[in-house]
């Protein structure tokens, strides 16, 4: 699947930079600011064009890896966005809202599965998330797979994601440190038609609601932490180059590296 190619750049917080509002899912960008228009993981001979709405809501994002070329499309009603599609998966994504605008439920299926994965969301009274609860639908029902709690530290920053499944084993999710302050866009890099690891912290609503970017991360699971860094090249509000790695903490011998360009329309 196309976007398994990205999960270390997902993992690793290769988020670009953009102005956007971070208090409304659909706000369109403002025609002054500049926008993200490609990312080029050379190492790797792949590359990312995004196409952008008149009002420079995501339109399309068109992926070309040495795997193909896949169109990942959004599509809006009522000036929010309720679906992602996928042309290689033939996998799509739907986003429901709650009375104040906020993405309360996102559900992922594919032509191929009669299951789905459905994350239903829960906010603060500050409009942080609280909580996303991960389900699987199938022909048995509804079925909880993990419960997510979300913990913000003194400065409101988001610090640890636990998440556990019926049997009380838990993952959680640390993150370290963060960049310097910024506005981001997520949807390159976020998984939008595909469960993919580390889903808790590279969804659209907890990436929307951040004003800087992980810069490390650890994920404890049981018998092993893994490690994520990115180092950041930023110049005038504009993510110029990215490299991250991934390792386990206790055999940096697995570390893997990968190195993206950004490019703008100015």
């Amino acid at each position: 699947m196309i976007r398994a190619f990205y999960s270390l750049v997902i993992l690793t917080a290769l988020i670009f930079l953009q102005s956007c509002s971070k208090n409304d899912d659909h706000v369109p960008q403002n025609a002054s600011d500049p926008l993200l228009t490609k990312i080029e993981w050379k190492d790797q001979n792949a590359s990312a064009n995004l196409e952008y709405n008149s009002d420079n809501t995501q339109k399309q994002i068109i992926y070309d890896t040495p795997y193909g070329i896949d169109t990942v499309s959004f599509a809006y009603a009522n000036n929010k966005l309720t679906t992602i599609s996928s042309t290689r998966s033939l996998k799509s994504s739907q986003y429901a809202y709650n009375e104040k605008n906020q993405v309360n439920e996102v559900t992922m299926s594919s032509i191929y599965s009669i299951a789905k994965y459905q994350f239903e969301y829960a906010y603060t009274s500050t409009g942080k998330v609280a909580s996303l609860k991960y389900y699987v639908l199938n022909e048995s029902g509804k079925h909880l797979v993990y419960n997510s709690l979300y913990e913000y530290n003194s400065t409101g920053e988001l610090s640890k994601i636990t998440s556990t499944d019926k049997n009380n084993q838990q993952v959680v999710i640390l993150i370290k440190s963060y960049s310097e302050e910024t506005s981001f866009n997520p949807w390159p890099f976020i998984s939008t038609t595909d469960l993919e690891e580390m889903y808790e912290l590279y969804n659209f609503p907890v990436l929307n609601s951040l004003k800087k970017l992980p810069k490390r991360v650890e994920k404890i699971t049981p018998g092993y932490k893994s490690i994520y860094e990115t180092d950041f090249n930023i110049s005038s509000l504009k993510l110029q180059k990215t490299l991250s790695s991934n390792y386990y903490e206790d055999d940096p011998g697995t570390r893997v590296t990968m190195e993206a360009e950004y490019f703008y329309n100015n």
